[in-house]
This record gives structure tokens, sequence and C-alpha cells, in this order.
């Protein structure tokens, strides 16, 4: 068993993965102080692990957490980079720049016998991303819903600033639900728009896959046939990690 920790720009997602499955997950903001950071993670482990792996997007809490599971598994965690070594190949211009929530979420995505996918990481941004013959190609950065309402205040002078998780979403009767609203259709349009350019690119039909934050708030406005997996960035850590060696 592998504990898995994703360190995104708003939560630090920890789960135990074994033989493909998340048997247990916690979630934690990522301001979270380093005791907190701690005592979460040694309340999962709890003595049954031996190996981890960390993805970050933030390399201020990447430390933190690399030191924590040195002391809860007596061995340094796999820290994914530019040259760790994977289960798909990056076919990118500048690998060393794709950010590894998406490779990881890639990874996840073409467990078995998959050689396509395509990948939707609905965060703080939004990612849709290609995965062709087992090859990462790259996609489409879009931003998140929360970041919509955030710029919509930011950058004019009347509209307010509000919190996505209000009331009000899928009506337009005053100005906050009307953002709202905006803000979740507009993701969901890119979103979609976003898959067809990539289907339209592949010349295969992938399947697609959605995860991240925001994925349930969105999912009633995509697609039904798409496949909804709320810890596959965590799955595609437990991927590279059975290709990857730990320090010790």
């Amino acid at each position: 068993m592998i504990v898995c920790v994703d360190i995104g720009n708003s939560y630090i997602k920890m789960a135990l993965v074994d033989a493909g499955r998340v048997r247990r997950a916690r979630v934690i903001e990522s301001r979270a102080s380093s005791a907190e950071l701690e005592r979460t993670l040694r309340l999962l482990v709890r003595g049954r692990v031996t190996r981890g792996i960390i993805a970050s997007v933030l390399p201020q809490r990447t430390e933190t957490m690399r030191r924590a599971l040195r002391r809860e598994l007596g061995a340094d965690p796999v820290v994914v980079g530019a040259r760790t070594p994977l289960p798909i190949r990056m076919a990118v211009r500048h690998p060393e720049r794709v950010g590894t929530d998406r490779v990881c979420a890639a990874c996840g995505a073409v467990a078995g016998r998959l050689r396509h996918a395509i990948v939707v990481d609905a965060g703080s941004a939004i990612t849709v991303d290609l995965v062709r013959d087992r090859r990462f190609m790259g996609g489409l950065i879009i931003p998140g819903p929360q970041m919509m309402l955030d710029a919509l205040h930011e950058f004019t002078a009347q509209l307010p600033g509000l919190a996505l998780a209000g009331e009000g979403i899928g009506r337009f009767d005053d100005t906050a639900r009307a953002m709202r609203t905006g803000a979740v259709v507009g993701s969901a349009g890119a979103i979609e728009a976003g898959v067809r350019l990539l289907r339209e690119a592949s010349g295969v039909r992938p399947r697609v896959w959605v995860t991240g934050g925001h994925a349930a708030r969105l999912s009633s406005r995509l697609p039904s046939e798409w496949v909804f997996v709320p810890h596959l960035t965590l799955l595609g850590l437990a991927r590279i990690a059975a290709v990857s060696r730990p320090r010790r």
C-alpha cells in the first residue's frame, strides 16, 4: 500500500492506494499549518504504509510534506518532477513546464489496456488534456468558475466579489445569480468546446474522464457518458510510484 499526496492550489489530497483503488482519503486546505499537515498524515498512515509519492503545484509546501512523509515512512517519498519515470510518454514541447497534477491525472486515465483519453481536471484552473497512444499531447488551460467570478469583480467597477458556493446557480434574476450561473455555464461550455477540439485533433475516440474539486458542481452540465473519478490524480500517482524508486 502506498500513500499518495496531491498538493493543489486550494487543497491537499492524501490517500492510501492499493491495487488501483483508493482505500482511504483525506482533504485539507493547502494553507493549513505544518502541524495540521503532519497530524492528518499520521492519522491516515498509522504505520501501515512503507512508500509515499507527492505531486505538487506549491513548491513551498512540497518540502514540508516530504519531511513529514520521511518521518512517518523512514524513507524519502518520490516527488514527481521532470525526470521522474512515467507510465506514459511526454509529447509536448516543454515537458518540464507541464503541471505535475496534469501529468498524474493523465497517468490515472490510461490504466490497464486503455491507450487514449481526454482528461478534464476542474480545479482552481481547468485543464483539458489529450493522451493518445499513451503519449501526453498537451491540451487547454481555462479559468475555473471561482477564478471567473474573481476576475469579474477585480476588473469591473461595480460587480461584487462572490464565492461560487452561494445560492442561485441556474438562475439569472439578479446580479449575483447571473454571475454564479455565468461562471458555471461558462466553465462547462468551455470544457465541452475543449473536448471537441482535442477529439478532432486526435483522430480517435478517446474516453473522457472528469476529476477535480469543481467536477461535482459541473457534472450536471456535462455529457452523462463522461466518466467522473474524484481521485484520478491520486490513482495516477500510484501508477507513477509503480515505475519509480524512492530514495533511502
